[in-house]
């Protein structure tokens, strides 16, 4: 269309000027809106993909979260006729998180450990030997010992072992704490769900498991 027209007259040249002139902005206009409208698609294909793969992963975290909660529930319940009280008595601490609740709330947490030490491995009056590693006492106050002797005698792999007696051994540390004065309730909160999670780990090992003991 450049250069098109007829135009006669003295002003032929500034009309058919003028006339190529509009044709360069439309074209600059066209191609600036073309840019526009391929950053908005591109924007908003980003957005759904975004979007798609959050729903996606929140529907997998969900469901896995429901799986575990159910397994680790029923692990409790054979482990301790009161432990799903005492958790939801801890539940109902929390939710008030006066300093006295979250007291309350993380030794009901430290009794809910002792309880699943005398299920998954009692006390007794003789040492248990870890292989070439160690002999741990494992009477009524060991109970870390206990736990970790149970995790042994699963055949659990030494480095999950590790894990699990560390994990324990901070979880425990943290609810016998005094007075519990310095915990904040955002922490307490923590402390429970973590304490939930390494109890139900511990109660769904078995001695069929694998693993280097």
């Amino acid at each position: 269309m450049q250069g098109g027209g007829k135009y006669s007259g003295e002003k032929a040249l500034i009309a058919s000027s003028n006339h190529d002139q509009r044709i360069i902005n439309l074209s600059h206009a066209l191609s600036t809106a073309n840019g526009v409208c391929g950053q908005v698609v591109a924007t908003v294909y980003d957005m759904v993909t975004e979007i798609y793969h959050e729903l996606l992963f929140s529907a997998l975290q969900a469901s896995l979260f429901a799986d575990t909660q159910e397994m680790i529930d029923g692990s409790l319940a054979a482990a301790s006729g009161t432990a799903l009280d005492k958790i939801e008595r801890v539940s109902d601490r929390l939710r008030d998180g006066d300093p006295e609740s979250v007291s309350q709330a993380l030794t009901t947490c430290r009794r809910l450990i002792d309880s699943c030490a005398d299920y998954v491995f009692p006390p007794r009056e003789e040492p248990y030997a870890i292989g070439a590693e160690a002999t741990l006492r494992v009477g009524p106050q060991q109970v870390l010992n206990r736990l970790q002797a149970h995790t042994h005698a699963c055949g659990t792999s030494k480095s999950r072992r590790d894990r699990l007696r560390r994990t324990l051994a901070d979880l425990y540390e943290r609810c016998s704490a005094g007075t519990h004065a310095e915990v904040t309730i955002g922490e307490a909160r923590f402390v429970f769900l973590q304490t939930y999670i390494a109890l139900g780990e511990i109660l769904t090992l078995s001695p069929s498991q694998d693993g280097e003991s």
